[in-house]
């Protein structure tokens, strides 16, 4: 059983977080006074034990978009007032074409703009068209400042803490950060991040997934970054890029199914740009949809997530479901003792062989034998260990008799019975009784009739003694 907790770190930053709460008004840069932070690591946030996200990529149209293009950054934005979420979570390629800080300002800003003060972006490949995504870190750093709400702008990925949740965001466009393979700044990064976190829900997001049935496809890319995600047992990555939505069943770096520790991957490029056709079906892609606009609604549990897609008006795509973590340490359960001989109240005489019989059940260790099974007595104190045994010097008395199992970890479950052992009865002689009767003396012929009562053995011998020293039995 998974202990729940609520993770209330508060990691150094220079500026505090605004409190979360959905704005109604466009939230513009505001340069120099923009939050300063840590390039590495966010403010945790204050938010309810359940607090809820909403996720989506590949977002606002841009100047450069083709006319003629479904454009719906508009109807996703209004979703996100309607869920009055305590986080918005942006999978990159946020503001097209090139993600330009005129382009933030007049088109993001009206739009998903509103919601700027609980928004955590990532960065996305349209955003480096602008040379070091110079216009996405201005807009959400503050014009010219180093660190801000988006990162470090030489690298673009952090963390903060969300409720009992650890979330991440990483910068998937490898070639613009000196790379996210093994041994990278990035990736040396998220591993030491992530063992900073170890009891907590973890979820990770960025622009580029690495499995997808859309237009692009699989991207190995990012695999270090999985397998660092996977070794630390997170739960959920987020991705856009693809235009579509899709769900993956839980999986390993390597695209096999894990239901047990595999990390469940979703994409949401559903945004508000055009959507696509989509590709390839990949292995563990459990559904896919290029019918509907919107966003992904995930309430986080201390120890769960709920997720739930959110269409637009005229969307017909509807997925939602519910998943445990598979980071957090199983809580240590006392393991089950049973005793199935002798039955309880049961009684011997003394000297009498008595077999005892037990078990021990845990649902860590599994099946208790030998030393972790043991046998005491009240009267006697140990008398004995293991699945089954006899013991026949056990003393007079009506002992309590207690097995207990003990798991690897030292945590104990005992079973009582009572036993009674009652005293030998003390031998007796027996009593002889006879009668006899003779006919004429000299016929030397007798008829006796003996009879005797019977020691505590239930055995007589009868022994005669006839005159003159003979003897008869």
């Amino acid at each position: 059983m998974r202990s729940s907790r609520i993770v209330a770190r508060a990691i150094a930053a220079t500026v505090a977080l605004v409190a979360f709460s959905a704005c109604t008004q466009v939230d513009a840069p505001t340069g120099a006074a923009a939050p300063q932070l840590n390039p590495e690591f966010r403010n945790d946030v204050a938010a309810s034990s359940d607090p809820v996200i909403v996720a989506a990529g590949d977002i606002v149209c841009g100047n450069g978009t083709p006319a003629g293009t479904p454009c719906k950054q508009a109807q996703t934005a209004a979703l996100i007032g309607t869920v009055n979420p305590d986080a918005v979570l942006l999978l990159g390629d946020n503001q097209y074409e090139d993600g330009t800080y005129a382009e933030y300002q007049s088109l993001y800003g009206p739009t998903w703009g509103q919601y700027k003060s609980i928004t955590y972006p990532s960065v996305g490949n349209h955003e480096y068209q602008t040379a070091n995504a110079q216009g996405y870190y201005d807009y959400f750093n503050g014009v010219g400042v180093q660190v801000g709400r988006a990162g470090d702008r030489a690298k673009g990925y952090y963390s903060f803490d969300l409720g009992a949740w650890h979330l991440i965001a990483i910068n998937s466009n490898c070639g613009n950060i000196g790379g996210c393979g093994v041994g990278s700044a990035q990736e040396v990064w998220l591993k030491a991040d992530l063992a900073a976190h170890p009891n907590s829900c973890v979820l990770a997001f960025f622009h580029h997934p690495k499995f997808s049935s859309g237009a692009h496809g699989n991207d190995a890319s990012t695999l270090a970054l999985w397998q660092a995600l996977y070794n630390a047992k997170a739960d959920v990555i987020l991705n856009g890029h693809d235009h579509d939505y899709e769900r993956f069943a839980p999986q390993t770096p390597a695209g096999v199914l894990d239901n047990t520790n595999g990390i469940r991957e979703f994409v949401v490029g559903t945004g508000g740009k055009e959507q696509r056709a989509m590709g390839t079906t990949v292995a563990n892609s459990s559904l896919r949809s290029n019918t509907s606009f919107g966003v992904l609604k995930v309430t986080l549990h201390p120890t769960s997530y709920d997720w739930q897609f959110v269409a637009t008006s005229g969307g017909t795509l509807n997925d939602a479901g519910s998943s445990n973590c598979v980071g957090l340490p199983v809580q240590n359960t006392p393991p089950v003792a049973s005793i199935s001989a002798p039955a309880n109240s049961s009684s011997f005489t003394q000297g009498a062989s008595v077999t005892f019989t037990g078990s021990g059940s845990d649902t860590q260790d599994g099946s208790l034998t030998g030393a972790s099974l043991a046998w005491t007595s009240n009267i006697n104190g140990a008398i004995g260990t293991g699945t089954t045994f006899n013991k026949s010097n056990l003393s007079v008395g009506t002992h309590t008799i207690t097995l207990t199992a003990k798991d690897s970890q030292g945590l104990t479950g005992t079973k009582t019975i009572t036993v009674t052992i009652t005293s030998a009865p003390v031998n007796q002689p027996p009593v002889a009784h006879f009668t006899a009767s003779c006919g004429v003396i000299t016929s030397r012929t007798c008829s006796v009739d003996a009879s005797a009562s019977t020691d505590d053995h239930g055995i007589v011998t009868y022994g005669w003694v006839w005159g003159g020293g003979k003897t008869k039995t």
